[in-house]
C-alpha cells in the first residue's frame, strides 16, 4: 500500500503522477490522507489540473513563508531604491 502524503510537496507529486497516469489512460485511486481516496478516471483531467494549480500556490505560499520574504495579503514583494545607491 502507498503511503498517505503528508506535506504539500508529497500531495503535488501525488497529483502530478495522478495526472501523467490518466493522461495515459488509466484509472488512479489516490490516498489524499485522512482516510479519504480519490478515483480518477480521463474525464477528471480538469479537476487534476486544478488541484496541481491550487498546490503549487500553497507550496509557493509555504516556501515563501519559511524564507522569511515580506508579504501584503499573500502577495511576495521586494523594496526597492530609487536612488541609485544599493
Amino acid at each position: 500500500m502507498a503511503t498517505t502524503p503528508t506535506t504539500t510537496a508529497d500531495r503535488l507529486a501525488a497529483y502530478r503522477a495522478a495526472e501523467a497516469a490518466v493522461l495515459l489512460g488509466q484509472e488512479v485511486r489516490a490516498d489524499l490522507g485522512n482516510g479519504a481516496t480519490q478515483l480518477w478516471k480521463g474525464a477528471d483531467l480538469a479537476q487534476i489540473r486544478a488541484g496541481i494549480a491550487g498546490l503549487e500556490r500553497q507550496l509557493a505560499n509555504e516556501q515563501s513563508a519559511a524564507s522569511g520574504a515580506p508579504r501584503i495579503g499573500g502577495l511576495g514583494f521586494a523594496r526597492a531604491r530609487m536612488d541609485g545607491s544599493c
